[in-house]
């Protein structure tokens, strides 16, 4: 190896170098002593180690290798422009490592100008929001704004609710038919009403009703009186007969109380004060946990009404009894009282308050076969299903008393429940419950 070669190659490598792009650090002198000195000063101090001294032949030895090995290194492998000497490549990934750490620091600091100008503008001007969050936050302004105690925007809402049959809706040659039915789940029993011709035998669309009606479309299970065939005699003195087809005798203590119950409140629209129970043509029904029974009498009820909801949202109204309420009372109720008692239910049950809870009834005067009820001034009643419900409630309510007509006062009501409910006009009690059309 020559001189020559040796120094060109130094020069070579000079270039090299001289040509990699500048590594220049961002920070200022003083961050950078800072940064160096607090490293200092938090590292652990550690013991010094001993010096040895290396013999001056040992260290001259060592200096003379270190010269020769990369020259015979380079005389072997020629170095050419394609190679890269290790040094420059640290000093390249050195430099990225710099220049990723300066975007970095770039776009947080951007961030953070732009959440400083944010929380200056929102101070000046208010939160900045999105149409999408404006508009929710204008309909939860426009319904905490809504009256609290008007009726039909609770949460009891009811979205379709079936009304009852009044005198005005039956032509002169119509007649009605209620047939019991009821919701297996829930053992509640709902009275349904038909309209049918005055020519039409009462009984025998009775039993025709409670075996072919569809009642699954609305979420009520079958009559639990279909297997009943039904005799009345209408030139012959005596109760009303029911015969039955099948065996009761080994049903249940829900099913049984089903029938009995289906059977009291068919007497109520029958107009029929005692029913005679037969079976395999004697007197007598061997009747789930009742036993033996041989009639049933007309219940008198003044337990008040409530609402029932089916699991397709049909919404009725069902006395007390047929609910399985039992409010024990230590003597006969007034009316007043059964209202307020009609203002809730018990957490077991599966019927709704036919009155809300928001409703005040400051009044109720009596005369002869009249009532008047009076609400609270307050009171605002929207024509929906939910205002509806109440009304025809307090009315079968009134009938059970043996009043024959109910007059409002004090309540606003809208448009068109203003018209069928005039205030203080009296209202004749509906002729029966949950109109079934068709």
């Amino acid at each position: 190896m020559t001189k020559r070669y040796h120094d060109e190659s130094e020069e070579q490598i000079k270039r090299y170098i001289h040509q990699l792009p500048r590594i220049q650090d961002a920070r200022s002198k003083a961050e950078v002593y800072q940064k160096v000195r607090k490293q200092w000063d938090d590292a652990p101090q550690k013991k010094r180690r001993p010096v040895w001294l290396v013999p001056s032949l040992s260290a001259a030895a060592l200096l003379l290798l270190f010269l020769l090995v990369p020259a015979l290194f380079m005389e072997r492998v020629p170095f050419t422009a394609s190679d890269q000497p290790k040094q420059p490549e640290s000093a390249n990934q050195q430099q990225a490592q710099e220049s990723d750490k300066a975007d970095e620091e770039a776009v947080q600091e951007e961030s953070e100008n732009n959440q400083e100008e944010t929380f200056q503008a929102e101070r000046e001007e208010g939160p900045v929001v999105s149409d999408e969050e404006e508009e929710s936050v204008n309909k939860q302004a426009e319904i905490s704004q809504e009256p609290a105690v008007e009726i039909g925007e609770t949460t009891m809402a009811f979205e379709r609710y079936t009304e009852a049959v009044r005198t005005d809706d039956l032509q002169k040659d119509e007649q009605t038919v209620t047939v019991p039915f009821y919701d297996a789940d829930t053992a509640v029993v709902v009275p349904l009403t038909f309209i049918i011709k005055v020519e039409e035998n009462m009984m025998e669309a009775f039993e025709e009703i409670s075996e072919d009606y569809a009642a699954a479309n609305i979420g009520l299970h079958r009559s639990a009186l279909e297997d009943v065939d039904w005799l009345n005699h209408p030139d012959e003195e005596g109760p009303l007969e029911a015969m039955f087809e099948r065996d009761m005798s080994a049903m249940s203590s829900s099913e049984s109380d089903v029938v009995v119950k289906s059977l009291e409140e068919s007497l109520r629209f029958m107009n029929e004060n005692e029913l005679v129970l037969e079976s395999n043509g004697k007197r007598g029904v061997e009747l789930g946990k009742y036993g033996l029974m041989e009639n049933v009498e007309q219940r008198k009820t003044q337990q008040g009404y409530y609402v029932y909801t089916t699991s397709e949202n049909e919404s009725f109204l069902v006395s007390g009894n047929a609910s399985g309420l039992s409010e024990e009372y230590e003597k006969e109720p007034t009316f007043a009282e059964v209202l307020e008692n009609m203002k809730t239910a018990e957490e077991s049950s599966s019927v709704d308050p036919a009155i809300p809870e928001g409703v005040t009834i400051e009044n109720v005067s009596e005369e002869g076969g009249s009532v008047q009820v009076v609400f609270s001034e307050d009171t605002s009643l929207a024509d929906t299903p939910r205002s509806r419900a109440m009304l025809e409630a307090i009315l079968f309510a009134a009938e059970d008393f043996g009043f024959e007509h109910v007059s409002f006062l004090g309540a606003d009501m809208e448009n068109e429940l203003a018209q069928d409910y005039p205030a203080g006009e009296p209202m004749e009690v509906p002729v029966a419950p949950n109109y079934i059309e068709g």
